[in-house]
């Protein structure tokens, strides 16, 4: 039997040992979200001695971390993730890479050709991320559309092709070359946008009064007199001395500022300074000034991706370093309790041994993923932007997402791939392209079905069955991509930056944006109230394909009737969710009330009955019955819109002339107040934490 047991991890010398993968393929979008894949050794026999799974790939097009992974005899049978991320600007749309592995140890059971991989290799699609044509939607006073004079829209129209060509160097016969460039990159801040094109050229629109434009001799004169422009301009050089043009790679765009990195890894600020967002001690600046960075000197590290929040930076390097600069009051810069302001990048000391792969930022938040799929968030709690349970103000410190198993979906099996972080949200991807949100919601943008805060990650059941691979938030609203490149859009559309009607409203549910159906959106920006997306075909183009192939139009016309139909089901799920709390709640309420009764009736000298608890609003409900009329109509006229059965998944009006809806039980409206109560002694758990002090405001 000894010997029985002490042989026992060995395989027979007839049978290779197993590593089984967990997909045959993969799809990562350019910008997008990442993809994780597991291996671990499968069958009965475990190995001796640690064994090294190591990936490896000839193509130049994506990277995989981590490099290695180790397994120990003890969890050889326990899966263990590998991260794939597309570089960007480095593959042609549907690329397939080849990932292979292979095994190394010191026995040689477990290292060579004696392990057997299933599948024996992964096949890995990539997608781009440019587009052709630029639409936009929403408000345009400070001309955020580049559409030229224009007020508002409604729905998605297009940024004409002449406004990039009269404002640059390009001649008008030279139009149809211009359609071949293709938009590489959009960003968009609080009221401005920039555009890079496919020569690495930023064209610029929107507010310019604190330089967030940069630079342009087409239109420098006029942008000191107007502080804006409603029309796409270049940005003409990068350096006081006008000696020289670079290629942007990557930008981003904070409340009144802008950050861009070159394909020489030299970053690039300009606009509003008021707290050192731009990484210097001078003023706000209408040139680009080159930022110095920490560790040039001695480590060659490559700038991957930039982050604006609406006056604090963050900068993540190639090997998983995050430097974070600007207001530090908010804590969204994560350097600690001190929360000061800092003038230049430093580098987050909580996150050092923690690989970053993605960072967002919203206005005084802060959120990053790891390479092990971990959502680690600093800044400003309210209204639960941060994912996690903070007893104080703010959370100075990165720390990582909390998840709760009681109310919401449990997170600890998932692997985060994509953050997003708008105005006073957050959204994120999971492995299993399942999409969570958090934080306000008070115009319906977190597409839960209603327009109550979330303390901790929720998820949108909109999206199951819908595979989402890039998300990009605004002040009160959101974008989502699927992967079959179709736009939805939800939250504030009370300015038309959802583009989805022709009449504001707010959408508590993702919307399907029929204006680009067939328009493959490969990328969209979101500001304050407007939004841009970057498309490969126009509608006229599509109109015109319908009209040759019946079938097309057959099939666009079966996939809106389809988000009807889906519309329909999640609406009824909210709703029976709703029912079913508000039945629980009405259940304990009747209760509370059957015991006051029963208490109140039998006799005063009995010692052994204990009173139930006095709330205030219960004891007055059943007092006279003019204080009962009263409370009735308080309720019926203070009752928040968000706890309406009847609006649970579906769009709210904002006219002022929309009649209330009345119930048809004026009892149920008295007892809402005590299901509130109840419910709030009764699970103190589900309630969101506030703040102790008001925010730090920005003074001017």
């Amino acid at each position: 039997m000894k010997e029985t047991r002490q042989y026992e991890p060995e395989h027979d010398k007839g049978s290779q040992v197993t590593v089984q993968l967990s997909t045959r393929s993969l799809l990562v979008v350019e910008g997008g979200a990442s993809c994780f894949y597991s291996t671990h050794f499968k069958g009965k026999y475990k190995p001796k001695h640690p064994v090294v799974i190591t990936p490896w790939t000839t193509s130049s097009k994506i990277k995989i971390y981590p490099s290695m992974l180790l397994f120990q005899p003890d969890n050889a049978h326990k899966p263990q993730f590998f991260r794939v991320t597309a570089l960007e600007n480095n593959a042609p749309d549907g690329a397939e890479q080849i990932i292979e592995h292979k095994a190394n140890s010191i026995d040689p059971s477990f290292s060579g050709s004696g392990v057997n991989f299933e599948p024996k290799s992964i096949l890995v699609c990539t997608t781009r991320n440019d587009g052709k044509y630029a639409f936009s939607a929403g408000d345009s006073q400070c001309g955020e559309l580049g559409q030229g004079p224009n007020t508002f829209s409604y729905t998605f129209k297009e940024i004409p092709l002449i406004h990039f060509i009269e404002s640059s160097d390009y001649k008008v016969s030279n139009v149809k070359s211009m359609q071949k460039n293709l938009l590489s990159k959009v960003a968009s801040g609080t009221h401005h946008t920039h555009i890079v094109d496919g020569n690495g050229q930023i064209f610029s629109f929107g507010n310019s009064e604190h330089g967030q434009l940069g630079p342009s001799s087409w239109f420098c004169q006029s942008l000191r007199e107007m502080k804006a422009t409603n029309k796409p301009v270049p940005v003409t050089n990068f350096n006081s001395t006008n000696c020289f043009q670079v290629i942007i790679n990557g930008l981003a765009c904070g409340g009144e500022h802008s950050i861009a990195f070159s394909q020489d890894d030299d970053v690039f600020t300009w606009g509003n300074n008021d707290f050192f967002q731009l990484g210097t001690h001078q003023g706000e600046s209408t040139i680009p000034r080159t930022l110095l960075l920490p560790m040039r000197c001695k480590v060659a590290q490559l700038t991957t991706k930039v982050a604006c929040g609406a006056m604090h930076s963050v900068l993540l390097m190639a090997e998983g370093v995050v430097l974070t600069w600007g207001y530090g009051k908010s804590g969204a810069l994560g350097h600690g309790p001190n929360r000061t302001n800092i003038t230049s990048p430093t580098r987050v000391e909580s996150l050092a041994s923690v690989n970053i792969f993605h960072v967002s930022c919203g206005d005084m938040h802060t959120a990053v993923v790891s390479g092990s799929g971990d959502l680690y968030t600093a800044g400003w709690c309210e209204y639960g932007r941060l994912g996690r349970n903070v007893s104080n103000d703010c959370s100075p410190m990165f720390e990582k997402a909390r998840y709760s198993t009681y109310y919401y979906v449990d997170l600890k099996q998932r692997k985060c791939t994509y953050v997003a972080c708008g105005g006073a949200h957050t959204m994120l991807l999971t492995d299993d392209h399942k999409v969570f949100a958090f934080g306000a919601n008070q115009y319906g943008q977190l597409g839960v079905g209603d327009c109550r805060d979330k303390l901790l990650p929720t998820q949108i059941i909109f999206f199951q069955g819908i595979s989402i691979c890039n998300i990009q938030l605004g002040q009160n609203h959101s974008l989502a991509i699927t992967d079959d490149n179709v736009l939805y859009a939800w939250g504030n559309g009370e300015q038309g930056q959802c583009g989805v009607g022709d009449y504001p409203q707010i959408y508590t549910l993702p919307s399907l944006v029929k204006s680009l159906i067939g328009c493959k959106v490969v990328q969209v920006a979101a500001g304050s109230a407007f939004s841009i997306a970057l498309t490969m075909f126009t509608p006229e183009y599509v109109q015109f394909q319908h009209q040759e192939n019946k079938e097309l139009a057959k099939h666009a016309k079966s996939f809106i009737l389809e988000d009807i139909n889906r519309r329909e089901r999640v609406r009824h799920i909210i709703r029976s969710k709703q029912l079913n709390r508000e039945g629980r709640h009405q259940f304990d309420c009747k209760l509370l009330l059957n015991r006051q009764r029963n208490y109140r009736g039998n006799s005063v000298n009995d010692s052994k009955k204990v009173p139930p608890p006095q709330n205030s609003l219960l004891a007055t409900t059943s007092h006279t019955t003019s204080l009962q009329r009263a409370l009735r109509s308080a309720v019926a006229t203070q009752r928040p819109r968000s706890s309406i059965p009847c609006c649970m998944g579906r769009t709210i009006g904002t006219s002022s002339t929309q009649k209330s809806v009345q119930s048809t039980l004026p009892k149920a409206k008295a007892s809402w107040i005590i299901t509130k109560q109840s419910a709030l002694h009764r699970c103190p758990t589900n309630n969101l934490l506030r703040p102790n002090t008001p925010p730090p405001p920005y003074p001017r």
